[in-house]
């Protein structure tokens, strides 16, 4: 028997690699669609308990959905942090809580008074420019007055 030349070695090589290729080919697809009915019959056949601890889940699920919904009509929000359950007030979208609430609008009353005194001082200032010191001892009293309403 002669030995093979390098060449006849690459070819050789080639076409097994190939028929290897093939069967590889051939093996998955044979294996995906095996696992696909392995999947339907695992779906068709749950056990008990999977099924008992699935009806537990969704019973509880909804109660946890009402009671996130209640929460989420005051004002506050539930948030995942690092595995843990939390409730904080909602302070951006949707309902906010009446507290908060208050205070914003509080905040938005006292800005607009600020702007109030702002236009009304300009006006002040302009009618009448010998009493520009005292105006701005006026005009601090004012604003002091203002925001002490926080």
């Amino acid at each position: 028997m002669r030995k093979l030349n390098l060449d006849e070695k690459r070819r050789i090589e080639k076409l097994l690699l190939e028929d290897i290729e093939k069967k590889k080919e051939e093996y998955r697809k044979k294996r995906d669609e095996k696992r696909s009915e392995f999947i339907e019959k695992l779906n068709k056949s749950i056990p008990v308990a999977i099924n008992k601890a699935f009806t537990e889940y969704k019973k509880y699920k909804k109660s946890a959905d009402e009671k996130e919904s209640f929460i989420n009509k005051q004002g506050y929000e539930v948030n995942e942090r690092n595995d843990e359950l939390e409730v904080e007030a909602n302070t951006w979208v949707g309902t906010k809580p009446k507290e908060l609430e208050e205070y914003d609008k509080k905040t938005e009353k006292i800005k607009e008074n600020l702007e109030a005194v702002k236009k009304e001082y300009t006006l002040k200032l302009y009618a009448d420019t010998d009493e520009a010191q005292l105006l701005f001892d006026e005009l601090m009293k004012k604003l002091d007055a203002v925001v002490k309403t926080i």
